[in-house]
């Protein structure tokens, strides 16, 4: 039995995050994360490491594999909707805004949902 002593976290998400940096783009299958560190730091402190970093955005699951989203085309944030129906992803709730998301591309999410989108399109660049 493991017992999740509070602040004892932060390693444990550092630990996880780092398995899932080294991997790259390529990400690793959730058995291989597992297998690797669950005897380190034990299974639920694995399991709040990983909900932590897909909380704040640092890591994201899809199909089976942990990527870190920084290797990847994903941004994760908050939708803030704009009068026109379409809205900004801020990567949290108090930070600026670092996509625009068109109305039709939403697929039901609501104000102060967290999602998971893909970039598409160019980045954008500052005027002079």
């Amino acid at each position: 039995m493991s017992i999740v002593n509070p602040g004892s976290e932060g390693p444990a998400r550092e630990k996880a995050f780092a398995v899932l940096d080294a991997a790259g783009r390529g990400g690793v299958e959730e058995v291989e994360i597992r297998r690797e560190l669950e005897a380190e730091i034990g299974a639920k402190e694995l399991d709040a490491a990983l909900r932590t970093l897909s909380e704040r955005g640092r890591a994201a699951q899809v199909e089976g594999r942990w990527y870190a989203v920084e290797h990847t085309p994903w941004a994760v944030g908050v939708i803030d909707p704009v009068d026109t129906g379409d809205a900004l992803l801020r990567p949290g709730y108090r930070q600026e805004p670092e996509l625009f998301i068109r109305r039709r591309n939403l697929n039901g999410a609501l104000a102060g949902d967290t999602v998971l989108v893909r970039r598409m399109g160019r980045s954008a660049k500052p005027t002079d």
